[in-house]
Formats: C-alpha cells, sequence, structure tokens
C-alpha cells in the first residue's frame, strides 16, 4: 500500500466509512423531502429573460391593464336602443345609439337613424339644421339631432350613450375602408362627439378576414388612447354561434382588441328559429357561453356568462309575453348576463317593464 493511502489527515474518516455516510446522508435526505407537504420544496428556478424575449403565443392580443379594468364598467342591466334620436325620451341608465355606417368615399361614418324611408316621418325639415352636415352627423360628430346641450342633461340625469357601428342598412366602416389612417379618425369622431366610454360593432362581415382585421386592430388602437368598453353583437342561432362568428371573436382577441362583451341578437317572432321560445333561447344561449369563452379564452364559467348579453328582436309586440320577458330576466340574473335589450318592433308595456327589472 502506498504512503499516500496509509496517511490520512487528522479528523478524517476512512473512505469505507465516509462512502457508507454519504449513503445515509442521502437516503435520510429523500426520506424526509417524501414526508413533507406539497409545495414545500421549491422546484428550479428557471433562468431570468433576456432582453431579447419574446412573449408566447399565449400572451399575444393580452389587453393592458386599463382596458381589463374597463371590462369590468359599462352597461348592465336593461339597455335601451334609441332607434334615432328620439329614442332617448324613456328613463334609462343605459343607451345604444344606432346606427352608423359607411357613407360617402366609405371612410366617413354616416348616421342611418335605423329608419327606412318608409318609416320615416312624411314631414321632414327642408334641409340641414344649423350644425349639422350631410350624412347624419353634426359637425361634432353626434347624430344630428343630439345637441351637446341635450347630451349633457342626459348624463346630468344619471344615464349614458354609446354609438352602434354597423347594422342590417349599410356597411360597417371597417369593412368599407380600406385605409387604417382614415378609419381610426372616423371611429374616433363619433366616439369622441359622444363623449362614448363604450361602444358596440353590429358585426356583418365575419367571413371577410381584412375588414376583422382591420377592425381589431382599430379598436386596439382606440384603447390605447381611452378607456374603452367594447361590444360586438352577433346573430343567435339554434346553435349558439355561427362558426365564421366564432372565428372572427377569436382573430379579434389574438389582434389585440378588447371585446368585453358579446351581444347575442335573438330573432323572437314565431316563425323564426326559436319559434317564439324561451326555453330554446336559453339552449342557445348555453352553448354561446361555451363559444365565446373558447373563443375569448376566457376559463371561468361565471366569467363567460358575464360577457354575454342578450337582445331580443321583435318584429310584432306580441312576439314577447309578459311572463317570457319575466323568465328572460330572471335567467339573466341567475347567471349575471352583461345585459338584455330589445330591438326592432316596440313591444308591449309590460313586457317592456319586466327587461328593465333585470338586476345590472
Amino acid at each position: 500500500m502506498s504512503e499516500s493511502r496509509r496517511r490520512r489527515e487528522p479528523g478524517t474518516l476512512p473512505r469505507p466509512l465516509a462512502f457508507l455516510a454519504a449513503l445515509g446522508l442521502i437516503g435520510g435526505t429523500g426520506f424526509w423531502v417524501s414526508v413533507l407537504p406539497p409545495g414545500a420544496v421549491p422546484g428550479p428556478v428557471p433562468p431570468p429573460p433576456t432582453a431579447s424575449a419574446r412573449p408566447t403565443p399565449a400572451l399575444a392580443g393580452r389587453p393592458s391593464p386599463a382596458v381589463e379594468d374597463a371590462v369590468r364598467q359599462g352597461p348592465a342591466g336593461f339597455v335601451a336602443f334609441a332607434d334615432g334620436v328620439s329614442g332617448l325620451r324613456s328613463r334609462t341608465r343605459w343607451y345604444t345609439i344606432g346606427h352608423v355606417i359607411a357613407g360617402g368615399d366609405g371612410c366617413t361614418g354616416t348616421w342611418t337613424g335605423g329608419l327606412s324611408a318608409s318609416e320615416r316621418p312624411a314631414k321632414r325639415p327642408a334641409g340641414p339644421s344649423a350644425g349639422e352636415r350631410p350624412g347624419g352627423l353634426s359637425a361634432g360628430g353626434r347624430p344630428a339631432g343630439l345637441s351637446a346641450e341635450r347630451l349633457r342633461r342626459l348624463r346630468a340625469g344619471g344615464a349614458e350613450a354609446g354609438p352602434v357601428f354597423g347594422g342590417p342598412r349599410g356597411r360597417e366602416l371597417a369593412a368599407a375602408c380600406a385605409r387604417p389612417d382614415r378609419l381610426v379618425p372616423a371611429y374616433r369622431r363619433v366616439i369622441g362627439g359622444l363623449g362614448a366610454s363604450y361602444a358596440e360593432f353590429e358585426v356583418r362581415d365575419s367571413a371577410d378576414r381584412a375588414a376583422v382585421t382591420r377592425r381589431a386592430h382599430a379598436i386596439r388602437a382606440l384603447q390605447r388612447e381611452r378607456r374603452l368598453r367594447v361590444s360586438f353583437s352577433l346573430p343567435l342561432e339554434p346553435y349558439g354561434l355561427a362558426a365564421r362568428d366564432a372565428a372572427m371573436l377569436r382573430l379579434t382577441r389574438q389582434a389585440g382588441a378588447d371585446v368585453g362583451t358579446v351581444n347575442l341578437l335573438a330573432a323572437m317572432e314565431p316563425s323564426g328559429p326559436f319559434g317564439g321560445g324561451t326555453h330554446r333561447i336559453a339552449l342557445a344561449l348555453r352553448a354561446a357561453r361555451t363559444q365565446v369563452a373558447e373563443a375569448q379564452a376566457v376559463p371561468d364559467t361565471g366569467e363567460a356568462w358575464r360577457r354575454v348579453a342578450v337582445t331580443c328582436v321583435l318584429t310584432s309586440p306580441a312576439d314577447l309575453s309578459e311572463a317570457e320577458a319575466t323568465t328572460l330576466a330572471a335567467f339573466a340574473g341567475r347567471h349575471e348576463l352583461a345585459w338584455l335589450s330589445l330591438r326592432g318592433t316596440p313591444p308591449q308595456a309590460p313586457v317592456a317593464r319586466a327587461l328593465r327589472r333585470t338586476r345590472g
């Protein structure tokens, strides 16, 4: 045996004993780690991100904290749709005013008022009133006839109003205007003219990817400028949302726009797909809620319900009974839907009262 192996430093164990001691230490450590409660042992510390690291795809399009906070505010309970300025007379907390569509060269908003030529009053002013411009928008970007003073009185009474872009009688601005440098100002003019904190887009071009992308980028730009809650109005089918509409919502989110609420337009006429039954509407809403959750990347079921609103579209006052309205209001309250609303033919007074009792 060599001299180096025969001699040891004072206080050290012989190698066989040291080896056995090391094995005992490893085994003992493994035992105590196994009996510790979950989470007591920290996992490996990930390396710090480098300056050139890019966000993961899951975070792409995530709204800023200011936008996320705005999602928790805005219309609730019952929202009255003002089909023209005259519709602002009723005592309601929230209004949407429709419709703003593309006019002129496609990059300028024009106010339709939601009335066809045959539905408009027979007597009309000979020309535009002071402050109005051709196309139905005032110089300040408000609907013709809605003065700044009237808007101030509306808000002094505790009400708020936001515009509806798109609709049944024309193209939405993003579908008609291919120039982003003009599309954003067109939206801004209307929203700023109303001093609105929310805006609705009645989307009828979900299959047009270019229009969907332009709209999403414009909304993202506006939401970076101001606290703006955005809702999309889409038709409610018996099976929920059409596949193209669900895909459009997903693409809009991925482009960075935040759509806080999906307003589902439910046709209530007896000859429609629902046959006027609130039970069928409830089934369609449950299917749509799942689709909205997936498209908006919302994991919580309750949060997904709170991002869904329902607008009953009537063709006759008899399309929705008081009992059905009461049932629908109870459903909305139980699931904490964002809001209920009405469009089309005005309902019977008891029906409107039942829906206005929706908790918000």
